[in-house]
């Protein structure tokens, strides 16, 4: 892969694995990582991710508070929030996009081409 190419990919961080196989997220705009325990958890506080996709559960909880404080820093990653309740969602997270607890691989690429491109 050429280094263009890859520059051009959007950094997709799933703070837990999603409901569906991994191996179905495949587009060739972005790149996916799927943290599978609670230390690769660390992992979206260090990598430079476009999106983060996490659960309202997760993203209510102490260890994904300093995840979702990134936001606050002057490159800002999209959240999206896997809840089938909106109105279980803090009003202080404002996500980018919410989605259903069973959307599926298709659902969830429809969602991150719909999301605005950040600087």
């Amino acid at each position: 892969m050429h280094t263009n190419e890859t520059a051009s990919k959007r950094l997709v961080m799933f703070c837990q694995p999603p409901q569906f196989d991994k191996k179905e997220l495949q587009d060739e705009g972005f790149l996916f990582a799927v943290c599978d325990s609670g230390w690769e958890f660390l992992c979206c506080q260090l990598m430079p991710s476009d999106v983060i996709v996490m659960t309202v559960e997760e993203a209510k909880s102490d260890r994904a508070r300093s995840c979702i404080g990134l936001r606050s820093q002057q490159r800002l990653p999209l959240l999206i929030i896997v809840a089938d309740d909106r109105t279980a969602i803090p009003e202080y997270l404002r996500p980018d996009a919410v989605l259903p607890e069973r959307a599926t691989a298709s659902e969830v690429i429809a969602a991150l081409r719909s999301l605005p491109c950040r600087p």
